[in-house]
């Protein structure tokens, strides 16, 4: 009889889990895969799931309320970035928002254990200051300018790669 039971709530559980797995943002269910975050509103979401405009891919993880558990990974924590914050580098950046620097984490996606230079993450933040530095790779807020495209640094992808003369970042600058 209590092993009946036992089965029957792990059922029923599951089966609550994978209700709250839908196409939009649900309250988060799994620490699997989770970083500290700055987020706010943070929530899981499938993988399949889209991204609210807005919001953030935090990391990805492999959760059993979305599916084969065997797919990793099949789900995604998402949220309302803090300023600045860490997103993995498939993330929607949201308007106004810029890419200050690159970095890799092992629950982004593409993660290469032997690539050190492979970068999978951004570090964004609001655009505020009159002068800001940007990586290539980041959107440019529409009451900013390029003002300098030779600057050079280790924390924007490509840096040291093919040619040292090649730029990988710019300095913005407020109209």
């Amino acid at each position: 009889m209590y092993q009946k039971r036992s089965i029957s709530a792990a059922l029923v559980a599951m089966l609550l889990t994978i209700a709250a797995c839908d196409s939009g943002p649900t309250e988060a269910t799994s620490s699997v895969g989770k970083r500290p975050e700055l987020a706010t509103n943070v929530s899981t979401v499938c993988k399949n799931a889209s991204v609210p405009t807005g919001y953030v891919i935090l990391s990805y993880f492999s959760s059993i309320s979305c599916g084969s558990f065997g797919s990793y990974p099949n789900a995604m924590s998402i949220g309302l970035p803090a300023s600045p914050e860490s997103v993995c580098d498939s993330s929607p950046i949201p308007a106004g928002w810029i890419i200050t620097s690159m970095g890799r984490r092992t629950n982004c996606d593409a993660y290469s254990a032997s690539s050190v230079s492979y970068k999978n993450t951004n570090s964004i933040k609001q655009a505020t200051a009159t002068y800001e530095y940007v990586c290539d790779e980041s959107p440019i807020p529409s009451n900013y300018v390029y003002t300098s495209y030779t600057y050079f640094t280790s924390s924007c992808d490509r840096y040291g790669n093919a040619s040292g003369s090649w730029h990988n970042a710019s300095r913005i600058q407020k109209l």
